[in-house]
């Protein structure tokens, strides 16, 4: 099974995980075996629930091909568990804030291969 194999079977049981380093505490979302800080091998480790929107995008008010639905959405990088995600956030695009405290949630996707996929939404008001 490989370590995408792996993190979408998480998802599925409404877990996100990310990938640690026990030797430096190094987090990352990015799917590797080693640590490129200390080259130790890193393991899985629940990310948390909450999170802060750390940047976004504009709406995205249309797209060809969506696999949560469609269109407008908000693309975000949100830290969360002392990484950095790049997902959808669930919120009406005029609310959204940079800095802005976000938790987590699950989906499942509307198009094959019908994935259950981590997505945030504000905590404090602001969902659509």
């Amino acid at each position: 099974m490989t370590l995408l194999d792996e993190w979408w079977a998480f998802c599925s049981e409404s877990q996100l995980m990310q990938r640690a380093c026990d030797q430096c505490e190094g987090r990352t979302f990015t799917l590797r075996r080693y640590c490129t800080d200390c080259f130790e091998e890193m393991s899985w480790t629940e990310a948390g629930d909450t999170g802060v929107v750390v940047t976004f995008s504009d709406v995205v008010a249309s797209s060809v091909t969506s696999a949560l639905g469609n269109a407008p959405y908000v693309v975000a990088y949100v830290d969360v568990g002392k990484a950095r995600l790049l997902t959808n956030l669930i919120a009406s695009p005029a609310s959204v804030r940079i800095g802005e405290v976000v938790r987590l949630v699950f989906r499942r996707s509307v198009t094959p291969p019908h994935r259950t996929v981590p997505l945030f939404q504000p905590v404090n008001g602001g969902s659509s």
